[in-house]
């Protein structure tokens, strides 16, 4: 999931507000057994936190009073932020798939942004990436890098999986125009195209993916020697009706 608002003070939410404690939430006294967040950093590994219980020590039983998230490893609260636009992972020990009676909501008050557009910097073959804004973008002129690897097939340019409502992903790659065994590239069509689905025409929009807060994995087939390689994901456009609608403030179901 993705966070695209933030606090109602203009503030990026902290980890404690973007996901309210509610029923249907484990909380424990280790992250193993409770529910988790797991947050892609800077390096491309990611922060953990847990639904923490309140206690601590051998003997510690649970105390509501201090129930909230914890960074993994720890017993005390964090104070950690969310800016708009980061992507998680979040495991819910309770909430079944198959199950629609153990899905539980969290509901959260919060401030859009007044931007149009935001920038992702990309340093690594792998990145968990989301809209930051409160509307759908569409992936072509939307999701913009200023340096794409461009190709006839998925394999060799980049690739962009995104989440969609079954749990799987739809898949689409920086297509360089080509189609046909001996066609050549052509610029005036390149774009973003589904995997599988080449037209005379790119497809227009992100679908799913820049809907709520459903997470994109982009993906660069290149070799990043080191993190100061990187392209800029520059950038992700928020269209005209998002500015509008910036000016109110956004109660939302994750």
């Amino acid at each position: 999931m993705t966070i695209n608002f933030d606090d109602v003070n203009g503030e990026a939410l902290t980890v404690q507000k973007a996901f309210p404690f509610c029923d249907g939430m484990t909380e424990a006294k280790v992250y193993g057994s409770a529910d988790n967040i797991q947050v892609m950093n800077a390096s491309g590994g990611y922060d953990t936190y847990f639904m923490w219980n309140g206690a601590s020590g051998k003997s510690g039983t649970a105390d509501p009073t201090k129930r909230g998230w914890a960074k993994a490893g720890s017993t005390s609260l964090t104070a950690d932020t969310l800016p708009k636009g980061a992507t998680m992972w979040y495991q819910s020990r309770g909430a079944k798939y198959e199950d629609s009676s153990t899905y539980y909501n969290l509901t959260v008050a919060g401030a859009v942004s007044l931007a149009e557009k935001y920038d992702y910097t990309l340093n690594k073959e792998y990145t968990l990436v989301g809209n930051p804004f409160p509307v759908e973008i569409p992936l072509n002129g939307g999701v913009v890098l200023t340096e794409p690897t461009v190709a006839k097939v998925y394999g060799s340019a980049d690739n962009v999986q995104i989440m969609n409502e079954a749990g799987g992903y739809d898949t689409y790659f920086m297509w360089n125009g080509a189609s046909g065994k001996s066609g050549t590239a052509d610029p005036t069509k390149q774009g973003w195209q589904r995997l599988a689905v080449l037209r005379r025409r790119p497809t227009n929009s992100l679908s799913a993916a820049v809907r709520g807060s459903r997470p994109a994995i982009l993906r660069l087939p290149r070799s990043f020697a080191s993190s100061t390689q990187s392209d800029r994901l520059n950038n992700i456009y928020c269209p005209a009706r998002c500015r509008v609608e910036t000016t109110l403030l956004r109660v939302g179901r994750l």
